[in-house]
């Protein structure tokens, strides 16, 4: 009889703190909920993919969510289908073989020297600018209900993998929310240990949808890796998981100069190189290399830029 009193009693408290559709333990006391921010729609793309690498996020929040932030950008670029993501430990392991990694941290300057080497187009670089975790309670009879609100804000931006050159720069802000209810203190107080990672990953996905758009309307690039003119057979760093159909013509110029800024010495661009004629894709060798042969021209040369013929 108590306890079918006390059950009927925990039911009515829960329906007054606004929790009667909650699931509940055996103690009474509603189990934690969390929601995050819904995805966004992400646009149809067009073209092969480009191959991007993401180098190691600041946080200036000190939260130590750098790391979180830079997992939750692989995973939402890998996942919109749009992106070869080279994975960290690849581009790692291509800086120590040039000796450029420094106490294993990936800077955007040198992912750049490593883009040559892995066929990049882009390096995506990140910052978490923001970062708040409240808690709330609020209290009804002996029924404690609490929420939690992790609030993120993180900035993200991609650059040329060649000249440096910004292609996109975005904000994004993510929410995720947890609650709670207690009953007469039954039932603990568990938390979601990952509530810092969902609103990161909201934030993310809340300008992927813009990245992708502005991406999409960079020129899709690639280069010349092997010329053999005797068997008119040109090779180029594009393979299968790139997507460039069979027959699909393609525009061969020589490397221009590079253009330098005078008061940074930064490479801002290069001059215009001389065309040197068509490819038509047949078929590729694997994931890295593509097989064409010569439409017209004849001057073919490893590191010639590689571009759609419109």
């Amino acid at each position: 009889m108590i306890r079918r009193t006390f059950a009927l009693l925990t039911t009515t408290l829960l329906s007054v703190a606004g929790c009667g559709g909650a699931s509940s333990d055996a103690k009474g006391a509603a189990a934690p909920t969390t929601v995050a921010s819904s995805d966004h729609p992400l646009p149809r793309l067009h073209g092969p993919k480009k191959r991007i690498a993401i180098v190691d996020f600041e946080d200036v929040t000190g939260h130590g969510l750098a790391a979180a932030a830079r997992e939750a950008a692989t995973d939402s670029l890998h996942n919109s289908g749009a992106f070869i993501v080279v994975e960290r430990e690849a581009l790692a392991a291509t800086l120590k073989e040039q000796g450029l990694a420094q106490a294993g941290v990936i800077s955007p300057s040198t992912g750049a020297a490593a883009g040559k080497v892995l066929g990049l187009q882009g390096i995506l670089t990140g910052k978490v600018t923001d970062f708040a975790d409240e808690n709330n309670t609020t209290h009804v009879f002996m029924v404690n209900k609490r929420e939690r609100v992790a609030h993120a804000r993180v900035s993200l931006r991609m650059t040329d993998a060649t000249t440096g050159e910004t292609w996109v720069a975005e904000s994004g802000e993510g929410t995720a929310s947890e609650t709670g209810t207690t009953v007469y203190g039954q039932g603990g107080d568990t938390r979601d240990q990952n509530l810092g990672k969902n609103a990161l990953y909201a934030a993310v996905q809340q300008m992927l949808g813009k990245i992708l758009a502005k991406v999409d309307n960079t020129p899709w690039s690639s280069n010349v890796a092997k010329a053999n003119l005797g068997t008119g057979m040109v090779y180029i760093t594009a393979g299968s998981d790139v997507g460039l159909p069979s027959g699909s013509l393609l525009k061969v110029k020589h490397v221009g100069d590079e253009i330098t800024d005078p008061s940074t010495g930064q490479v801002i661009g290069h001059e215009l190189g001389k065309d040197v004629g068509q490819l038509q894709v047949d078929s590729d060798l694997n994931e890295k290399v593509t097989a064409c042969h010569i439409a017209s021209g004849k001057d073919f040369t490893p590191g010639d830029v590689v571009t759609l013929s419109q």
